[in-house]
């Protein structure tokens, strides 16, 4: 469109350029769109579907972040500003806010993990992928229980895996550097996000990765993009089920493998704190057969059922006595604050006892989308 620009002395009418900066009012669409010339419209990036837009950006805003990678190839740059609705703040519940702050307060941070390496004299400048699995690891079962699920879900070198839910991306590098993946990881927690972008630089496994702040319930990724999505202990802290599994199908490429190592309610009543949740508004439960149909009905077929609740007894049996002791002695440990530790103890210490009497379950399943 045409804007007139009028000289204050000689009130003449001067055609200018379009401003790239400026906005076009309300209602007016661009002259391209019109078929009135002008500057063309933005195209959409080749591979991208109609009605999702690519992360890309006109000018390059690099930062140590790296949630994106920017148009101009640059990693570590900010995602672009969206404008009008934002789906990915549309797609964060309150319950949503409430687990992503408790998450915030209570998983290593970059100088934990660097604060961890040291004490256990290694250069962090050196570091490797597997001197971090010690304490990047949330999940119960830590490193054994997400080689045992990159087993069963039968992950091998050039997949192409999503990771959801992926906390500060232990299991991700772990994918990556063990197995030979390439990972994308999502992660609704800014602050967990960025350790996990800061760690999988620090150990080199960059080039292989890509984390992305953003929900679950509506990832920035391409529709049938991956050969695996992986989910560990995600869906109890999540209400809108159907919504979040639609998602995970989604991103499944035909043939692709929904690997799940989750949590699921049983008989009797719970005791609190919980690991995830601090009462019953943080928490969403639901028994597995629910899970079950909820996958078939996405068209997946699910697996056997590998039940891990006693493996999930003796892990926090573990952490009650290691990190129990520490913050009782007040020194920090893993990277964490010895009050951060006394939270995690008393979180255990419940689920510990959910699990023992079978309020509690847990294990890994693999359920497979028709090819």
């Amino acid at each position: 469109m045409t804007e007139i620009f009028v000289h204050r002395r000689m009130r003449r009418r001067i055609p200018q350029s379009p401003s790239p900066f400026r906005r076009p009012r309300a209602g007016v669409r661009p002259a391209a769109a019109r078929g009135g010339g002008g500057r063309p419209g933005p195209r959409r990036p080749p591979g991208t579907p109609p009605g999702r837009r690519r992360q890309t950006a006109s000018r390059c805003t690099c930062h140590w972040r790296a949630l994106w990678q920017c148009g101009a190839g640059h990693r570590g740059a900010r995602r672009a500003r969206p404008t009008g609705r934002d789906p990915m703040t549309d797609a964060i519940t309150d319950q949503g806010r409430k687990v992503a702050a408790h998450w915030s307060t209570l998983a290593v941070s970059y100088d934990g993990a660097v604060s961890a390496l040291r004490e256990a004299g290694i250069d962090p400048a050196a570091a490797r992928p597997e001197d971090l699995h010690a304490f990047d690891m949330i999940h119960m079962g830590g490193l054994a229980a997400t080689d045992a699920l990159a087993l069963q879900g039968g992950i091998g070198a050039g997949d192409r895996v999503l990771d959801v839910g992926a906390g500060v991306g232990g299991s991700s590098r772990r994918f990556a550097d063990r197995y030979g993946a390439t990972v994308t990881s999502v992660e609704l927690s800014e602050t967990l996000a960025g350790t996990a972008e800061r760690l999988n630089a620090l150990v080199g496994l960059s080039p292989r990765m890509t984390v992305i702040n953003a929900s679950a319930l509506s990832m920035p990724v391409e529709t049938g993009a991956f050969d695996v999505v992986v989910m560990q202990h995600v869906a109890m802290q999540i209400a809108e089920k159907d919504r979040l599994f639609g998602e995970l199908a989604r991103a499944l490429a035909p043939g692709g493998r929904l690997a799940l190592h989750e949590i699921f309610s049983g008989e009797g009543e719970l005791r609190w704190p919980l690991a995830w949740a601090t009462d019953a508004s943080m928490s969403a439960l639901e028994p597995l057969d629910a899970a079950l149909a909820r996958l078939r009905a996405l068209g997946l077929s699910p697996g056997e059922f590998v039940d891990e609740s006693e493996l999930g007894q003796r892990f926090h049996q573990g952490i009650i006595a290691r990190w129990g002791a520490a913050a009782d002695e007040g020194r920090s440990l893993d990277g964490l604050a010895p009050e951060v530790l006394a939270k995690r103890v008393a979180a255990s210490r419940a689920m510990e006892h959910n699990l023992r009497v079978g309020s509690l379950r847990v294990g890994r399943l693999v359920a497979v989308r028709a090819a």
